[in-house]
């Protein structure tokens, strides 16, 4: 049976609200207090995460909540290392009080972007990470310097997939300023669910095929609808004999 994970960036929301969507996901990536989040919010997502056995992963980002986190910020690699450094850590200390841990780490926005493609930021992510002591993966997007970086430190590196983003025919994503980047319909993106994880391609935005292995989707924990959202996405995926479990076995 194929098996795929769906992850969830959770703990942004203010009231707790996007955490309603863990029973549908299999790993979750909780902001960690920089971009947004606070203490009380990563506590309840762990518990979340744990009644519903859903892997933690760590969502940093940088520490800009006014844009939440969503423009680059200009920072010393060094600085970047202690910004990764610092939020895992906070969440793994809330995690290990409930005798649970931080598996992965999964980037957050801008951070997200500049790290696949900037090698001195994607360094320091990773030496960020690798001082935690912890045995932690990655989660992101394929061809990238933060894929290098994290292999060359024999961190593990996962594939995730996006069915509600248009990709270009190199296998990135269109940028939300880019005319019809984002899939508004149902129809379509059961369409590019479908074709992602049975078929491991995805159709571009110019109508070529491309090539698109994932070991994960990510679904949007903030977005209105979300929830209606995540139950159609296991009801597809039950439909065709997709088993959602997390990339983490």
């Amino acid at each position: 049976m194929r098996n795929i994970d769906i992850n969830c960036d959770l703990g942004e929301l203010d009231d707790g609200s996007d955490l309603l969507i863990m029973p549908f996901i299999s790993s979750c990536n909780i902001a960690c207090g920089e971009h947004a989040g606070n203490a009380q919010l990563m506590s309840k997502a762990v518990l979340e995460a744990i009644n519903h056995q859903v892997v933690i992963g760590a969502h940093p980002g940088y520490p800009d909540r006014k844009n939440f986190g969503r423009v680059s910020v200009d920072l010393a690699g060094s600085e970047v290392e202690e910004l990764i450094y610092n939020q895992v850590v906070r969440l793994q200390e809330i995690a290990l009080k409930s005798n649970s841990t931080v598996s992965y780490i999964k980037l957050h926005g801008a951070l997200y972007h500049d790290a696949l493609t900037n090698k001195a930021i994607a360094q320091a992510v990773i030496s960020g990470a690798s001082r935690t002591g912890l045995e932690l993966r990655f989660l992101g997007p394929t061809n990238s310097e933060l894929e290098i970086e994290a292999k060359a430190a024999g961190l593990p590196y996962h594939y995730e997939a996006f069915i509600d983003r248009r990709y270009d025919d190199k296998g990135k994503l269109v940028p939300r300023s880019k005319p019809n980047a984002v899939i508004g319909d149902v129809r379509g993106v059961e369409g590019q669910l479908l074709e992602i994880v049975l078929r491991e391609s995805v159709t571009s935005i110019s109508g070529n095929k491309i090539d698109l292995n994932a070991d994960s989707i990510c679904i949007h924990g903030d977005h209105p609808g979300a929830i209606e959202n995540a139950r159609m996405i296991r009801k597809i995926l039950t439909r065709e004999g997709v088993s959602v479990k997390s990339f983490i076995g």
